[in-house]
């Protein structure tokens, strides 16, 4: 594994908007964790105390590829969909190896009612996860939640790799550009990759998304874009050493690149939202190009002194 740090450009002013970003991303992951916890327990608590013994055994014996089966999986899946009625009934008629009426329509009338009435009590009792909250569906084109998801993450790893991306490309394009100029950039990739991601999403799979990566990436190709000739620390993390090497930040953007269109074609399933990276990466590439084209005198200084330290 490897985790960018720093560029070798010389920080002349404290990046305080990148690490109010990090800061956030940060505490946002907090709250995630605390929120899951106190899902996790009120769930067992109702899956275990708030449904009867026939809801328990319907529950038990769904075999639904999508939902899953048992109180734990069934009713927070359904809890996702859009169209939950509709997925009730279709689960009634999913009920196998167990019957409480000899008339199948009665049967399933039964089967039916009992679900409803189960899922009407977990909706009740069980709290939406804060994640749920934040994610940003494609389908909704919600402004809110494509700034929400940017901040949050799923997994610890998440979003430690996403924070040492974005730290030591956006402090580079902080300390060029300024604070109010990298908030603007920050919008502009939030939105663009979010917008591109809803139209691929058409194609692909209206998949809830979150994480800073699709940000991470615009900023590493603003940094390449506007210090061609600089160059990229990493840590080098193998089960056999750790060390740092240095390389030059165009050829690491390159890589990054194609590795990710390599990826998205052959794996375009995972989990992993290359659109996201791909579109980040775009934005970025733009954004770099309008502030070398527009207001190159910073960039010109920064060269300069390069040149004639």
């Amino acid at each position: 594994m490897i985790f960018p740090y720093r560029m070798d450009h010389e920080i002349q002013r404290l990046p305080i908007l990148t690490l109010a970003v990090c800061l956030l991303c940060a505490l946002t992951f907090l709250f995630q964790y605390v929120s899951e916890s106190h899902y996790k327990r009120k769930l067992a608590d109702f899956c275990l105390d708030g449904i009867d013994a026939p809801q328990k055994a319907i529950l038990n014996h769904i075999q639904d590829a999508d939902l899953g089966t048992g109180c734990e999986q069934v009713f927070p899946s359904l809890r996702q969909s859009t169209q939950q009625d509709a997925l009730l009934d279709k689960l009634g008629t999913e009920v196998s190896g167990i019957a409480y009426y000899l008339d199948p329509e009665q049967n399933l009338r039964f089967n039916r009612e009992r679900l409803k009435a189960g899922f009407a009590g977990f909706q009740s009792s069980v709290p939406d996860q804060l994640t749920d909250k934040l994610v940003y569906r494609p389908e909704s084109h919600d402004p809110v939640t494509m700034f929400t998801s940017t901040f949050a993450h799923a997994t610890w790893d998440h979003l430690v790799g996403n924070l040492f991306f974005f730290f030591a490309f956006a402090c580079c394009v902080e300390c060029l550009l300024g604070r109010m100029a990298v908030a603007a950039c920050f919008a502009a990739m939030v939105f663009a990759c979010n917008l591109v991601y809803s139209r691929a999403a058409m194609a692909t799979g209206n998949h809830p998304t979150l994480g800073l990566s699709g940000v991470a990436m615009g900023m590493m190709a603003m940094a390449a874009v506007l210090l061609p000739t600089g160059r990229i620390s990493f840590f080098v993390l193998s089960p056999y050493m750790i060390r740092t090497i240095s390389a030059p930040v165009l050829r690491i953007a390159g890589l990054f690149v194609v590795l990710n269109i390599v990826e998205f074609w052959l794996h375009a399933d995972t989990h992993i939202n290359y659109v996201l990276h791909i579109a980040g990466v775009a934005t970025g590439v733009l954004l770099g190009a309008g502030f070398r084209m527009f207001a190159p005198a910073r960039l010109l200084a920064v060269e300069k002194a390069k040149a004639h330290p």
